[in-house]
């Protein structure tokens, strides 16, 4: 007697290791606290046409809580993402169907590799695009609201801080 078998939507993401064991916790936020003030270092000698201590004590805080919270949004779009496409559907091994390589997509997206299929990519090339938006919505209306930068400025750095900082590590893990 065969017994179907069934994925449900949401298996433990290895990614979410690095959010969650206490060491990788700190290395994270530590990683992102330097790539963070890396990257505002130059956007401020780019605006400035100096280093500028002032504007990056004022702004690393926010940049980097609101980053790191951009991210967090990120993956729970990722980890919810299973029951906004197929919110009753599961998962069988044996459909080989458009529908099911769809599926397998999703669970892939979800709890193994990028790079299972395209669905898989998608969606989480897709979480990456949120978190950069995100990322770049905070900073531009929070963090740099109250430098002294034009719009033009803060557009342009909040723009490149979302490119360069946006969690491409969801692509990976």
């Amino acid at each position: 007697m065969k017994k179907d078998v069934k994925l449900y939507n949401l298996i433990f993401p290895s990614y979410l290791i690095m959010f969650l064991a206490p060491g990788a916790a700190i290395y994270t936020l530590l990683g992102n606290f330097i790539v963070d003030s890396i990257v505002l270092y130059f956007i401020s000698k780019a605006i400035y046409k100096s280093f500028i201590g002032k504007f990056y004590l004022k702004t690393i805080w926010k940049v980097w809580l609101l980053g790191f919270l951009s991210d967090i949004i990120g993956v729970i779009y990722l980890l919810f993402s299973a029951d906004i496409f197929f919110p009753t559907y599961h998962l069988h091994l044996n459909d080989t169907s458009f529908t099911g390589e769809f599926a397998r997509g999703v669970s892939g997206a979800v709890s193994g590799s990028a790079f299972v299929n395209f669905w898989s990519f998608l969606i989480r090339f897709s979480a990456v695009i949120l978190a950069g938006f995100f990322i770049f919505v905070f900073n531009y209306y929070v963090s740099f609201s109250k430098a002294e930068m034009t719009k033009s400025q803060k557009l342009k750095s909040a723009l490149a801080y979302a490119i360069i900082t946006a969690p491409y590590t969801i692509l990976i893990y």
